[in-house]
């Protein structure tokens, strides 16, 4: 039975970083919330030598038994059982040894930050999946995503970076800019919605705005003195006038979710759409317009090869047909 307990934590899949429960008071709820901290963990203990009721059910449902290793305490000796806070469950002193790590669950639904105890199986999976980005925009609470500045901060230029890098791969002039946001982690700059433990903790410290903001410094010079790259920028088609507009999240600037065109914020106050988006209009209207010509030189080009085929018939028609007969004679004509 220890064996077979000890093989189901190890073989845990690697997305159970988001996956994971923490819990309050003792006792697993359906969502995740905000964990006990160690400090109060420890001043509960001291009051009632019992385990709080709710964390007794956990215990009773292990049946005395080790959540790791699987050994069978005595009831005497339960209040030597340790709680993880990422598991939910009870373990031996062995299996536990008061490893303090951030629980993700007390991330992505409350910010928080707080070193939790865990299982030593715990720590080694937070160890090993810490730096891999496992974690999406959509775990997070909604609540989270509106209260933290930071972490809003940090989405949006990681978006302007997801923007800002394919478009200067593209100019020869680019590539020293670039190179710069190349050397921090690759899914940095490939896209706002995968985050791993360490960035989120790189948000709350502050550390990781700083560095995106001093690598995209260069590709925001480049883009104010390439002549290339400025022309392939926009032009608000509102009002005609202003500096090149470029879809990397300017403040002043809004752009389109369809096509990508960029206008001023202050000609438009919404992102437009497809369908009040002018760039998209006039494309449609332009193909509109495309397809029509098409269509009336396709029925033109018809007719016109219908009235060559009748006068080829009706010249077939009147030409005088001539027999055996007469070709025989025709010949001999000619022989003589």
């Amino acid at each position: 039975m220890a064996n077979a307990v000890f093989g189901r934590f190890r073989a845990l899949p690697a997305f159970i970083l988001c996956l994971c429960f923490a819990y309050r008071g003792g006792y697993a709820l359906n969502t995740p919330v905000l964990p006990l901290t160690y400090a109060l963990l420890a001043q509960r203990l001291p009051l009632s030598l019992s385990v709080p009721p709710r964390r007794q059910s956990i215990l009773v449902g292990q049946r005395n038994h080790c959540a790791g290793c699987g050994v069978h305490v005595e009831t005497k000796y339960l209040r030597s059982m340790r709680f993880c806070e990422y598991f939910g469950c009870f373990f031996c002193c062995t299996c536990h040894t008061n490893t303090l790590m951030v629980v993700p669950g007390a991330v992505l639904y409350h910010w928080s930050f707080l070193m939790l105890p865990v299982s030593n199986f715990a720590r080694d999976i937070l160890c090993r999946l810490h730096s891999r980005p496992l974690i999406h925009l959509a775990d997070f609470q909604s609540n989270v995503l509106k209260r933290e500045h930071a972490l809003r901060d940090a989405i949006e230029l990681r978006r302007q970076a997801s923007r800002m890098v394919p478009f200067l791969r593209l100019c020869q002039e680019g590539s020293s800019s670039v190179s710069q946001v190349e050397r921090l982690p690759s899914h940095w700059y490939a896209s706002a919605d995968n985050w791993s433990l360490a960035d989120l903790c790189a948000v709350a410290q502050g550390s990781l705005s700083i560095r995106l903001r001093q690598a995209l410094e260069p590709c925001v010079e480049h883009l104010s003195t390439c002549l290339r790259c400025k022309a392939r920028g926009f032009l608000c088609e509102v009002c005609h006038t202003g500096r090149v507009l470029f879809p990397f999240g300017q403040v002043n600037t809004v752009v389109c979710v369809d096509c990508g065109a960029c206008f001023h914020r202050t000609c438009l106050s919404r992102p437009p759409t497809a369908e009040s988006c002018p760039r998209c209009l006039r494309r449609r209207q332009r193909a509109a317009t495309a397809a029509a010509a098409l269509r009336m030189w396709s029925i033109g080009t018809h007719t016109e090869e219908g009235e060559e085929e009748e006068f080829a018939d009706g010249a077939m028609q009147k030409s005088p047909i001539m027999t055996d007969k007469g070709a025989k004679r025709s010949v001999d004509r000619s022989t003589d």
